[in-house]
């Protein structure tokens, strides 16, 4: 259960040009080649019609990395490039000159819309709406791009496709048969216009209506019934695109540097200098720092310096005295969704923090707590004229505890090395606990030290009391070893526990468990260390999470200042329930649609000097779809920034949905153990190396699967799987070691 606690808006004063800079190439990669399209949203910038390469970009808004996502585009588009490019968050659609395509992974991968027939440069997209405007009307898609349906068309002489131009009172704005149209988004019935204006370009701004024909400006205050001219470029210089973005209108015009309005489009004056001479621009946007400009000579960018920058910082925290001030001694609290106007939400980080520069004129921030047990109060929100604060008090609704575990390796236990343990305490409830805290790693290690004090050790048992204030979080470092006889291949199986678990609101994050296999190379990056790899109807219907950690080492020679990872959460993950447990630094969070980011600033030192300070984590914890049945699988993996270097792919987690448990270590996590079995996966034979045999095979219903003997030698035996379906069995031997067989056909 969430509840919104509290709401503030914010008024900024007035923007205003102090002189205008100049436009400066975006990239070298851009330079003196055709830009046709551009879009962006909170985390990117999409380029694309590059028509010496064909290439389509993806710019990285917070650490400036530029990735090459299509070189000659795969052969996916048309080689004579683009000649459109719209989104809504990361749904992408994208016109070549022979097709129209559409990405739902903020570019990474691309469908060709087989709904409609060529292509067209005429695109829009408004929220979950996606338009295409085709010579006899125009085509719609309500679930962002994933299906197209005939919207409205008129029969018409004219090849001039219809221009699906601005939404407005839940109404779309045309030019269809060179008149003035609008379509209401559910029943579809057709309103037509008196004026004869043939509009190019249509903004909706604040319930008002302004459109460009030719080289003037025309506003309707009346939902497009009357229109009067406010504004002429002169020359009759065509103004080739308007864009309104965070109270400002941006413009194009043949012959003429981009213009821009500070009064909702209705005057304009010079954006900026500095183009080459005799370019063309085209399509504009803009993100908080920046202005963007598409033209015939590469992509451009300015600085939004002339305008008066704010940085707003939300402050979420436990407000136990109630007096709506953040007193010393109260604690932050973790987690909490910041949701603004534009459909970002970010989170509050370990210090109950979020900051982030704005340049709108109004903004409306409220904040949803993850808690039921928190309710709203009023809070003091001081704010000057470079930096405002909004503080988000959250007082009790009821006194319960809600303690927490999260324990992480830092890296792969190994021969004659270290491993070392991230651990992290926390008491997210309203009431101060005494807990007790138990870590058992596997008995073939020892635990040699610990970062926290008053500690007891016994071999590889470690016992913590501590007490937790409500919100309070505490951190160690576990450092332990592999006792003699300990072999390459060794499964450990790790776990901890927090108590008490009377009167928690969350019993099922008191306590975790996982395992490690020991290794004799060190893995750099992006491994999930829970492959949670089967849950049962009863776990989802407990409202169970699964719990997936993140991690990344830093192998370089020399520092990093900024490192993320993004996951696009699939539909089999209950994406309003992410729940960020513990990250290694210093985090800035937000989430735009199935998206998530989470980043630092921190220095990540290499981590051949020091294993903590060059590791960067996260631990979140997500509920499964509830829809889910026995056979559906959940797939998930994250993409790794470390700016400037490579991006990284994690590995992909697969869990199963199974009917039942499996038999004894086939779903308990604690006893798992490596198998030796190959190939893998297989078609016909598999071999079992001994001394792992006899064995038997499970389907995912937990069914014991006959197997034929093929062959037996003294090392190994192989069996016959040729008649089995493909898909997935689990392998189990006599000792009730367990390993995951994918049958191919």
């Amino acid at each position: 259960m969430k509840k919104t606690i509290y709401s503030s808006l914010l008024i900024l004063l007035p923007l205003s040009f102090i002189n205008a800079a100049n436009w400066l190439p975006f990239s070298p990669i851009t330079n003196g080649k055709v830009i046709n399209g551009v879009a962006r949203n909170d985390s990117f910038l999409f380029v694309s019609n590059l028509k010496t390469d064909s290439s389509f970009l993806r710019f990285n808004l917070y650490n400036n990395q530029i990735r090459i996502l299509r070189k000659n585009n795969g052969g996916l588009f048309s080689t004579n490039g683009s000649i459109g490019l719209v989104n809504s968050g990361q749904h992408l659609m994208y016109s070549a000159n022979d097709s129209l395509f559409i990405s739902h992974d903020n570019g990474n991968s691309w469908t060709k819309i087989n709904q409609i027939t060529g292509t067209s440069d005429y695109l829009l997209a408004y929220e979950n709406y996606f338009f295409v405007g085709v010579s006899n009307g125009v085509f719609y898609s309500k679930d962002f791009g994933y299906t197209f349906s005939f919207m409205y068309g008129e029969a018409s002489s004219s090849n001039t496709p219809a221009k699906p131009l601005a939404v407005q009172n839940n109404r779309l704005f045309l030019a269809h048969k060179n008149g003035l149209r609008s379509i209401h988004l559910d029943s579809l019935t057709a309103i037509l216009y008196p004026t004869t204006l043939n509009f190019y370009n249509l903004l909706s701004i604040e319930g008002n209506l302004i459109g460009s024909v030719v080289g003037k400006i025309y506003q309707s205050t009346d939902n497009g019934i009357t229109w009067s001219q406010k504004f002429d470029m002169l020359n009759n210089n065509n103004i080739n695109f308007l864009f309104y973005d965070e109270g400002l209108v941006y413009a194009t015009v043949a012959n003429r540097e981009p213009q821009v309005s500070t009064n909702k489009g209705i005057n304009y004056n010079l954006l900026a200098n500095g183009l080459p001479t005799n370019t063309s621009a085209w399509q504009l946007t803009a993100d908080s720092a920046h202005v963007y400009v598409t033209t015939d000579k590469g992509l451009y960018r300015v600085n939004k310096s002339q305008y008066v920058k704010r940085i707003i910082e939300a402050n979420v925290f436990f407000d136990a005295n109630k007096n709506g001030i953040w007193d010393t001694n109260e604690k932050p609290v973790q987690g909490q969704r910041i949701n603004s106007k534009k459909s970002l939400t970010f989170y509050s980080n370990n210090f109950g923090k979020y900051q982030y520069i704005y340049n709108w004129l109004m903004d409306t921030m409220s904040v949803e707590s993850s808690f039921s047990y928190l309710k709203s109060a009023k809070g003091r929100q001081p704010a000057n004229f470079t930096y405002s604060k909004v503080w988000f008090p959250m007082v009790a609704d009821s006194l319960i505890g809600n303690c927490g575990i999260s324990l992480v390796p830092l890296n792969e236990p190994a021969p004659g090395k270290q491993t070392l343990y991230s651990v992290e305490i926390f008491n997210e409830g309203t009431i101060t606990t005494n807990s007790t805290v138990n870590i058992a790693l596997d008995s073939k290690q020892k635990i040699d030290s610990t970062s926290i004090s008053n500690a007891t050790i016994n071999g590889n048992n470690l016992t913590l009391q501590r007490s937790l204030e409500p919100f309070e979080r505490q951190k160690c470092i576990i450092y332990a070893s592999l006792r003699p006889g300990s072999n390459i291949g060794d499964t450990l199986n790790i776990s901890a526990e927090i108590t008490p678990k009377a009167n928690d609101a969350d019993t099922f994050n008191n306590n975790i468990a996982f395992y490690q296999v020991t290794d004799s190379t060190f893995k750099e990056a992006g491994k999930w260390v829970i492959p949670q790899e089967s849950i049962t109807p009863d776990f989802i219907k407990q409202k169970r999470r699964l719990n997936y950690f993140v991690r990344y080492s830093h192998r370089q020679t020399s520092p990093i200042s900024y490192f993320s990872i993004g996951d696009t959460l699939k539909p089999t993950l209950q994406h309003p329930t992410f729940n960020l447990v513990s990250c290694s630094h210093n985090f800035a969070s937000f989430s735009l649609g199935s998206f998530y980011y989470i980043g630092s600033a921190d220095t990540l030192r290499p981590v051949d000097s020091n294993a903590v300070a060059g590791t960067f984590f996260i631990h979140f914890s997500i509920l499964p779809d509830s829809t889910l049945k026995v056979n559906d699988i959940i797939t998930n993996n994250a993409e790794i920034e470390c700016f400037p270097y490579s991006n990284i792919i994690t590995n992909t987690a697969v869990t199963v949905v199974v009917s039942k448990t499996l038999p004894i270590g086939m779903n308990d996590l604690q006893t798992r153990k490596a198998l030796v079995v190959y190939p893998n996966p297989a078609t016909d034979m598999i071999t079992v190396k001994k001394p792992f045999e006899p064995v038997a095979m499970f389907n995912l219903l937990g069914e014991e699967i006959p197997l034929r003997t093929l062959k037996e030698e003294a090392d190994e035996t192989s069996y016959d799987i040729s008649i089995l379906k493909p898909g997935m069995y689990f392998i189990n031997s006599k000792q009730k070691q367990v390993l995951k067989l994918i049958k191919q056909p």
